[in-house]
C-alpha cells in the first residue's frame, strides 16, 4: 500500500505551453516576460494532488492563449483556470484540446485590453497507472515509478527574447529525495540540480524536463554522480573516477572547459544501454564506461559546438580516443556489412535515427580517424580546437568543419572530403605486378597496389619476413608503384595495419606470398 501511494504521490505536474498569441498587429514589442512557477506536493490516501502556479507578466498584448500539455496517461478531472474571479472546468468543454504524439494539448484563449496581463493556473491530476518507458532519448520523457520521476515542461514565448524563470519545490516525497532540471535551449542542453529553488534565463522555445526522485551521490567536489537504489556505491565510484578521467583527458585535446562541474545522472530503465550527453553532465541507464565517454565527448560536440548530425561522428571519434583504438575494427566490420546495401554518403545523412547507426557513428568516427593520418597529430587536434573555437554556440556545416581544417594545415582538403563525406565508396585495394629478385642475400620486392574505386590516400604498406617488419607510407591516386629491399623472402604483405581508413578487407595469396588488406 506504501508503495501504491508514493507511485501516486510521483504523478507530477505536466504542464506548460504557456504562449502569446500576437493578433491583429503587424508588430508587437515584448521585453521580457518574467514566469514564476511554484510546485507542491501533497497527498492524501485517495489522490494526490500536484498544485501548479503559475504567473506571468507580459506588456503590449492584445490576445494570448495559455496551452497544457498532458500526458495521455494521466487522468485529468479539473483544469481550474483564475484570471482574477474566473474558472474554467476541463470537463465544460470551454476550451479546445486535441491529440498529439502522447500529448492532450488544451489552448484556452484568453482576452484582455490591459498593459498587462498576469495568468494564474493549477491543475490536479488523480487515479494515475505508472508505466515506466524505457530510457530518456527526448525532452519529451515521460517517467513515472515509484522510486523517481519524470515530466516535460514547456515554456513557448512568442516574441520575447528573454525569459527570466524560478522554479521551487517545497516537497520530495523520498528520504534521499534530490531534482534536476534540463534545459534545452537553442544549441545546448545542460543540468541544474534543485534544492529548494532555482533561477536562470532562457530564451523562447526553451524545452524542459525535470527529473526527481530518491538518488545518492557520489563527488570529488567537481564530477558529481547520482545513482538510485539499485546502482551499488561501488559502481558508482568507479564510474565517477573514470569520468575524471575522461574530462581530464578531454581537457587536454580539446583546450576548451565548457563548464566547471558536471552532473552525471544513472536512470535506469528498461530496454537497452543508453544515454544523453549535455553541456554540463549526462544521462545514463547503466555505468557503461563506453557509453559515458561517448556522452561525455558531446559537451564539446553538440553543446559548446554543435555540427549537427556529425556531432555523434565526432563524439564516437572522441571516445575511441580514450575507450579502446582496438574497436576500430570491430567498427569496420560494421561498417563493411552495410557497404553493399546502404548507398548513402554522410553528407546526405539528415537526422540521426538507427537506419544510419552504421554511416554516421561508425563510418563518421572512422572517416575523422582517416583524416587524423591524413595531416598527423598535431595539425589534425588543431583542426579540432580551431573548429571548437570557430562553431561556438551556432551550428556549423561540413563546409565549415572542411575550412577549419584547411585552415590550420593551409592545405586543400576537397579531395578528402569530397571522397569521404560525398560518396559512400571506401578504397577497394589489390596487389598486382608483383615480382621478387634475389641478389647475393637480399631480395627486392616490387607490386603495384591498384584501388579499384580510385580513391586518393596514403597507404601503409607492411612487408614481414622471418626476419623482419617493413612499413612504408605511400600515397595512392588510384595506382601507386611499391618496392621494399628485404633481408629474407617475402612471406606476406599486409596494406593498412594498423586501421586508419575503411576498406574492402580481403586476404588472398600472390604467387607464394600472402596479401592481406586489413
Amino acid at each position: 500500500m506504501k508503495s501504491v501511494r508514493y507511485a501516486l504521490m510521483l504523478l507530477l505536474f505536466v504542464l506548460l505551453f504557456v504562449g502569446v498569441l500576437l493578433s491583429q498587429r503587424e508588430h508587437v514589442s515584448v521585453n521580457m516576460a518574467e514566469i514564476f512557477v511554484n510546485v507542491s506536493v501533497n497527498s492524501s490516501t485517495n489522490s494526490v494532488r500536484y498544485s501548479v502556479v503559475e504567473s506571468i507578466s507580459l506588456k503590449d498584448v492584445s490576445s494570448a492563449w495559455i496551452e497544457f500539455v498532458i500526458p495521455k496517461h494521466i487522468k485529468s478531472e479539473v483544469l481550474q483556470f483564475d484570471e482574477k474571479t474566473k474558472t474554467m472546468k476541463l470537463s465544460a468543454l470551454e476550451v479546445s484540446c486535441y491529440n498529439e504524439n502522447s500529448h492532450i494539448n488544451c489552448r484556452l484563449p484568453l482576452k484582455s485590453s490591459a498593459e498587462e496581463l498576469v495568468l494564474n493556473y493549477s491543475l490536479e491530476f488523480y487515479n494515475f497507472q505508472s508505466t515506466p518507458s524505457a530510457r530518456y532519448v527526448s525532452p519529451e520523457y515521460i517517467y513515472v515509478a515509484e522510486d523517481r520521476v519524470a515530466f516535460p515542461l514547456y515554456l513557448v514565448i512568442p516574441k520575447v527574447n528573454k525569459t527570466s524563470v524560478s522554479l521551487r519545490l517545497t516537497q520530495l516525497p523520498w528520504e534521499n529525495g534530490r531534482a534536476f532540471l534540463l534545459i534545452r535551449g537553442k544549441h545546448s542542453y545542460r543540468i541544474l540540480p534543485i534544492t529548494n529553488e532555482v533561477a536562470f534565463n532562457c530564451s523562447l522555445n526553451t524545452r524542459l524536463t525535470l527529473f526527481m526522485g530518491s538518488f545518492r551521490e557520489v563527488s570529488d567536489g567537481t564530477v558529481h554522480v547520482y545513482f538510485p537504489d539499485e546502482v551499488s556505491p561501488e559502481n558508482a565510484t568507479e564510474m565517477l573516477k573514470w569520468s575524471e578521467k575522461v574530462i581530464t583527458r578531454y581537457y587536454g585535446l580539446f583546450r576548451i572547459v565548457p563548464f566547471r562541474e558536471y552532473h552525471i545522472i544513472i536512470w535506469p530503465a528498461k530496454g537497452d544501454v543508453g544515454g544523453n550527453g549535455f553541456m554540463n553532465g549526462l544521462i545514463i541507464s547503466k555505468p557503461y564506461n563506453g557509453l559515458v565517454t561517448h556522452e561525455i565527448a558531446h559537451s564539446w560536440f553538440y553543446n559548446y559546438a554543435s555540427f549537427g548530425v556529425l556531432d555523434e561522428a565526432l563524439a564516437t571519434f572522441s571516445s575511441l580516443l580514450l575507450f579502446d583504438k582496438s574497436n576500430y575494427k570491430i567498427l569496420e566490420e560494421r561498417i563493411l556489412g552495410d557497404y553493399f546495401s546502404n548507398t548513402t554518403p554522410i553528407a546526405n545523412v539528415k537526422s540521426v535515427s538507427r537506419g544510419y547507426y552504421n554511416v554516421l557513428y561508425y563510418k563518421g568516427a572512422f572517416v575523422f580517424h582517416s583524416l587524423q593520418f591524413v595531416l598527423g597529430n598535431e595539425t589534425f587536434f588543431e583542426g579540432l580546437r580551431e573548429l571548437l573555437k570557430e562553431c561556438h554556440e551556432r551550428e556549423c556545416n561540413l563546409t565549415d568543419v572542411q575550412d577549419a581544417f584547411e585552415k590550420v594545415s593551409d592545405q586543400k582538403l576537397g579531395w578528402f572530403f569530397k571522397e569521404w563525406f560525398y560518396t559512400a565508396k571506401v578504397p577497394d585495394y589489390e596487389v598486382e605486378n608483383l615480382t621478387v629478385k634475389r641478389k647475393n642475400n637480399e631480395y627486392l620486392l616490387i607490386f603495384e597496389v591498384v584501388d579499384k574505386n580510385s580513391f586518393t590516400m596514403p597507404l601503409e604498406v607492411e612487408v614481414v619476413t622471418s626476419k623482419e617488419k617493413l612499413i612504408k607510407k605511400v600515397w595512392v591516386n588510384g595506382t601507386a608503384k611499391v618496392s621494399f629491399e628485404l633481408k629474407d623472402k617475402p612471406l606476406k604483405i599486409i596494406l593498412d595495419p594498423n586501421e586508419w581508413m575503411v576498406n574492402v578487407n580481403k586476404s588472398k595469396k600472390v604467387g607464394r606470398i600472402e596479401v592481406i588488406v586489413n
